[in-house]
């Protein structure tokens, strides 16, 4: 018996490409937060007037946030290694990713402790 070799198409390659960057992305930001104090990661707000506020955004971020968070960045990207060598172990990282990553977000927007503090920021009013 023949073993089939099938070639993967031309969009196969973009998609897997362009997931393999925003998994990368993704990654760094996490990195960042272990390697830049909140000050630091704050330099990348749009204005002078959200930089205060935001490195207090960062400095206050719960530690299991950033753990579920960079399960689903860290999952992603090995997702996406694994679709680039198109092996089947992509799909569970992808699964991870998926259920993790609500559980950044979610967080993030609905803490009222959150939406409170950022009311009283010039930024938004």
């Amino acid at each position: 018996m023949k073993a089939t070799h099938t070639v993967p198409t031309v969009s196969f390659w973009v998609i897997s490409i362009a997931l393999l960057l925003w998994g990368l992305g993704g990654a760094s930001i996490y990195i960042a937060y272990f390697i830049e104090t909140p000050e630091e990661f704050a330099q990348t707000a749009e204005t002078a007037a959200n930089r205060q506020a935001y490195a207090d955004y960062i400095a206050h971020i719960p530690f299991w946030a950033i753990a579920v968070g960079m399960i689903a960045a860290v999952t992603r990207l090995l997702g996406a290694i694994g679709l680039l060598r198109r092996r089947a172990l992509a799909l569970p990282f992808y699964i991870i990713s998926v259920v993790f990553c609500p559980g950044r977000i979610v967080p993030s927007f609905c803490s009222r402790q959150r939406i409170e503090r950022y009311e009283r920021t010039p930024y938004f009013h």
